[in-house]
């Protein structure tokens, strides 16, 4: 082989390694925290689930388990770049244990170099369970478990953008509430709640190019609310919450045996204000409408460009369905048939009056008043 073809052949060597380590070591450099786009902090914070949702922002400790009822309904979280749109089901298996359901679908959107980029499909289905006591006449405590499993497409994109609608593993948390019962002041109705939750999230696999393929390692995160509800009327309330979620940092790293762990920069602690105002319709129908406004965030110290949450609108209705036999069900039934007893003695009384009797001895007023009389003189 003559020099000029062996100085070929090692030059072509040395490019093909240099490929391929410029490829490795341009690995690291692809993943790109969601923080550093707009509308990050809302679909980071927020996943592809509702279970932080739910925890943070809906559990009030308001609801009440029935046996054998069904509660049905439409729930939304709103904002300028992501919308989450699902039916929640509730399904009481007794007066103490009730089974929850919910599937998602969102729309997320991230304007990166004022480029909007926009994806929607379903997200991660929910699963859960609540057990519900009342060990004290004035307080109520609830129990829920829930689980996210990894429906969603984790590697969906816009062009160029990963955004991802599923989490791409599973997702579990623990939630306790207590509630007072509602004090009655005379002119308003109080009552007072406080909420806390953790969430576990496993480890999870994303392709967020066609070449790059991301494992993300176990990663939590904790909130905790509280608030007080004015009972205005008996069918209309207003709520004022609070609430702090602690989303800590993820890591990530391509070959899961290799490579270490990088760090994601994408760690969030959020404080939120959340004003409500519920309200009650006949047939069981119930809805509500609240914000949540961000007084305070903190992202990840290490982000050289943030930008800041956004305003989101929450709306929810919702119809309970009970069964002919069920506990909530009876009481319906005798609270009507007393207030149709009611009004029929109501009325047979008023149409006695008008006939001058007396409805309890049916005696005419007359002849009862001459017996008095006669009783006098003897």
């Amino acid at each position: 082989m003559s020099r000029l073809s062996k100085k070929s052949f090692t030059s072509a060597i040395c490019f093909i390694f240099f490929l391929l380590i410029s490829a490795q070591t341009g690995f690291s450099q692809t993943y790109t925290s969601p923080l550093t786009s707009d509308g990050g902090v809302d679909t980071h914070l927020y996943k592809s689930d509702t279970i932080l949702f739910e925890t943070s922002v809906l559990e009030d400790g308001s609801f009440k388990v029935h046996d054998r009822t069904l509660d049905a309904g439409l729930s939304m979280l709103h904002s300028a770049y992501l919308s989450m749109l699902y039916v929640p089901l509730r399904c009481s298996i007794s007066d103490n244990f009730q089974i929850l359901f919910s599937l998602p679908y969102l729309t997320k959107t991230l304007v990166s170099d004022e480029i909007h980029h926009a994806k929607n499909g379903y997200g991660d289905l929910m699963t859960g369970l609540t057990c519900q006591l009342r060990p004290f006449n004035i307080l109520s405590l609830a129990t829920t478990a829930r689980i996210a499993f990894p429906t969603g497409n984790a590697n969906a994109r816009d062009e160029n953008c990963y955004i991802p609608m599923g989490y791409g593993g599973y997702t579990s948390s623990i939630q306790e509430t207590i509630s007072t019962k509602s004090f009655d002041t005379g002119i308003i109705t109080i009552r007072l709640f406080i909420s806390g939750a953790y969430i576990y999230y496993f480890k999870s696999k994303h392709e967020t190019d066609e070449t790059s393929k991301l494992t993300f390692d176990k990663n939590y995160a904790w909130t905790a609310m509280g608030g007080i509800e004015l009972g205005i009327t008996d069918n209309l309330a207003i709520q004022i919450k609070g609430n702090y979620i602690n989303l800590e940092e993820m890591r990530y790293k391509y070959d899961e045996s290799i490579s270490k762990w990088e760090e994601a920069d994408d760690s969030i602690k959020q404080v939120n204000i959340l004003p409500f105002i519920k309200y009650r319709f006949p047939d069981d129908i119930s809805g509500q409408a609240g914000a949540i406004y961000s007084v305070k965030t903190v992202q990840d110290s290490d982000l050289a460009v943030s930008y800041d949450p956004h305003w989101k609108l929450v709306l929810g209705i919702q119809k309970r369905f009970s069964d002919s036999n069920s506990t909530e069900q009876s009481v319906n039934n005798n609270s009507s048939d007393n207030s149709i007893n009611n009004e029929t003695e109501k009325k047979n009384i008023e149409e006695s009056n008008a006939a001058g009797t007396d409805y309890n001895q049916n005696i005419p007023v007359k002849k009862k008043k001459n017996k008095r009389k006669k009783r006098q003189r003897k």
